[in-house]
Order: structure tokens, then sequence, then C-alpha cells
């Protein structure tokens, strides 16, 4: 039987390289295990497990999100985006709702995707797929605290970057932001993401 010769997981030890693999590679440090996978716009290495105690005589590597493009703006979270989802949580409009917004590199500019989505107060589902250049997945939380919950956790199981925005009824909303690969997860500064 003839192999195909297409590895979609990888692994290495910490220090070695490898070629980058369609569904990421794991890597064995001397503090973690890491997953790390690439795009054209980032790659990243996310925490899969802890390792304790060290690994005596391997190098460290860190859980990191490196930026292969300009960052997008803070600008288009809070004069694009965070209009929008305040109307979505807003009574005068029906009930509160949560909202979805894509952030999308066209190779040259950032813009702002609102995909046709399904939105209730506790949630909200997009009809659409991520569109092409589509890095960084937003959605609110209305007026409650933004944290993880297990719907997000079982909807962002991409290799993207995520935001959840909420308290929108107070003046300075707060914001969750994380890069994920197949289900492991970084948390991130809003530095890390966003340029000010």
């Amino acid at each position: 039987m003839a192999e195909i010769g297409l590895a979609l997981v990888n692994a290495r030890l910490a220090g070695q390289v490898r070629p980058p693999a369609p569904l990421g590679t794991y890597v064995l440090a001397r503090h973690f295990v890491l997953l790390e996978a690439e795009r054209d716009e980032y790659q990243a290495a996310v925490p899969v497990s802890i390792v304790h105690p060290p690994i005596e005589g391997l190098p460290d590597e860190c859980p990191a999100l490196r930026w292969k493009i300009p960052r997008p703006p803070l600008e288009l979270m809070t004069h694009r985006v965070l209009p929008v989802f305040l109307v979505a949580a807003r009574p005068a409009q029906g009930p509160r709702a949560e909202a979805l917004a894509n952030l999308i590199w066209d190779g040259l500019t950032w813009s702002v995707d609102y995909p046709e989505q399904d939105a209730t107060p506790a949630s909200v589902h997009t009809r659409e797929p991520l569109p092409p250049g589509g890095v960084i997945q937003i959605h609110s939380h209305g007026r409650m605290k933004p944290f993880w919950s297990a719907t997000d956790n079982a909807d962002e199981q991409g290799f993207l970057i995520y935001v959840v925005i909420g308290c929108l009824h107070e003046e300075e909303p707060a914001i969750l932001l994380r890069v994920g690969i197949n289900g492991s997860w970084l948390p991130l500064r809003l530095s890390d993401v966003f340029t000010t």
C-alpha cells in the first residue's frame, strides 16, 4: 500500500525545527506541552499541559502570539464594532441580544464584517462561514461581564483570535481576548492584539 506522506499533526522537542502541519505541531518543552500553528497573519503556541516537575535538559519555549502582519488598530473596535454591539444591547431595540463581528485582513487593510446571525440575550450564532481573511472573531455578552462560557469553548475550536466584550452598559466595556488552536487557548492582553 502506498503511503500518502501527509501528516496532519507534527510533534517535536523544544529547540528542534519541523515544518508546520495543517492541524498544528505539539512541542514538548521544559515547562509546557504546547500546540503551535501558523497561518498567513500570525503564528501561535498555546499551552496544552503544564509539565511538573520541569523536564531537565529541554529548552524552554513559552506560549506566544507572533504577528506577521500589522496588528489591527483599536479604533476598529471602539468606532466600528462597539457602536453596533451597543445597539444590540439596548432594551429599546427589543430584547437585549448578543452580537458578533469578524475582523478581516485583505492583505493591505483591516475591515469589519457583520455576518448574518441568530442572536438571543445569551447566545449568538452566525449563519455564514468565516469569510476569507477572517482573523479575529468578536462577540458580545451585552450587559454581562465577559467570560468564556461553555458555549464559547464548544464553538471556538478553530485557529483564530477570539474576543468577548461585556458590561456594555458601563462607560468602559470589559474585554477578554484569547487565541485558540483546536480547542486549546492562550489568554491575551489587548496590547497583544490591537495597536493603540
